[in-house]
């Protein structure tokens, strides 16, 4: 679904990065320890992953952070 949006951002997600998008798009207030579980990895991979795509799709709102990301992702896709 989001995979487009790939070539709006250089190719610097990797397959985990876009399950966890994947996952956050279906349900954007599951937990770090679910989602670590939903995508074969620990929580802190989670975490670091979540933190690279904040950074890489210039998400810098600390409210609702995970559905913004979210909304950017599609944004770029759609752009794409």
């Amino acid at each position: 679904m989001l995979f487009r949006s790939e070539v709006a951002i250089g190719c610097s997600l990797n397959r985990s990065d876009w399950n966890i998008l994947n996952t956050l798009n279906n349900n954007p207030v599951i937990s770090n320890k679910e989602i670590a579980e939903e995508v074969s990895l620990s929580v802190e991979g989670v975490r670091s992953s979540l933190q690279k795509m904040y950074r890489l799709l210039n998400v810098k709102t600390a409210r609702n952070q995970r559905i913004a990301l979210v909304i950017e992702a599609i944004r770029l896709s759609n752009n794409s």
